[in-house]
């Protein structure tokens, strides 16, 4: 679920801002296409670590955060994280 060389640094940064939008995590990031932001998003809303929210403005307002899950174990997923990270 959070294999792969950018999902941890997005979680990480979501359990610690909590809410952000598609192009804070592309600046936050950096090295990363929009193509593998999107498709990595989408994996981890798909496996249920984040939601993704859309606001009905023009233009087009989405913002990605942590689920409630993810939420009460976040010490325990940072500790993993961070340990992941630096292997």
């Amino acid at each position: 679920m959070v294999g792969g060389k950018y999902k941890p640094l997005i979680l990480e940064y979501l359990i610690q801002e909590d809410t952000k939008r598609f192009s804070e995590l592309m600046r936050y990031i950096g090295s990363i296409s929009q193509k593998t932001l999107t498709t990595q998003l989408k994996e981890l809303e798909d496996d249920g670590l984040i939601t993704r929210v859309i606001y009905p403005l023009v233009p087009p307002r989405v913002e990605y955060r942590i689920t409630l899950l993810v939420k009460k174990l976040g010490n325990l997923i940072l500790a993993f994280l961070y340990y992941y990270l630096f292997i």
